[in-house]
């Protein structure tokens, strides 16, 4: 396995657990009244580098995207950049509602998508589910 197809796996690994331990959270922190959401976002500008607003990923220094980013600069030459606004739009949506909890909030361009826990695949795996959980191994 290469080096790139290993990191991959080991990012994926670790969002797929992140979002695993929101969903399973929600209902036990749920009666103290406390939140538990995620954040899932696209390819996002996270460098301390701050283009103005209209200037092109491909005006940026390949240096500076070099120092600032995990992956080589040409692999964002084509790719839609997500504003950090929009993953800020994420946060205050996920804050302004109190009664969302275990949700996850998909980042992508101008666009905040929450997503939440899919359904059970039948009632009674919902049910041994909760009674892991009543247990307190779940």
């Amino acid at each position: 396995m290469s080096g790139s197809r290993l990191r991959e796996c080991r990012y994926a690994a670790t969002k797929g657990a992140v979002i695993s331990l929101v969903r399973s959270m929600a209902a036990p922190l749920s009666p103290a009244k406390i939140q538990i959401n995620a954040l899932a976002p696209s390819v996002l500008r996270t460098s301390c580098y701050r283009p103005g607003p209209r200037e092109a990923l491909e005006d940026i220094p390949t240096d500076v995207l070099a120092e600032t980013n995990i992956a080589p600069a040409e692999l964002f030459k084509d790719m839609i950049i997500t504003p950090m606004e929009t993953l800020t739009n994420g946060v205050a949506q996920l804050v302004d509602n109190p009664a969302l909890t275990g949700q996850i909030a998909e980042i992508h361009g101008d666009k905040v998508t929450l997503r939440a826990a899919p359904e059970w695949v039948d009632d009674d795996s919902r049910r041994n589910i909760e009674m892991f959980s009543t247990l307190g191994y779940a």
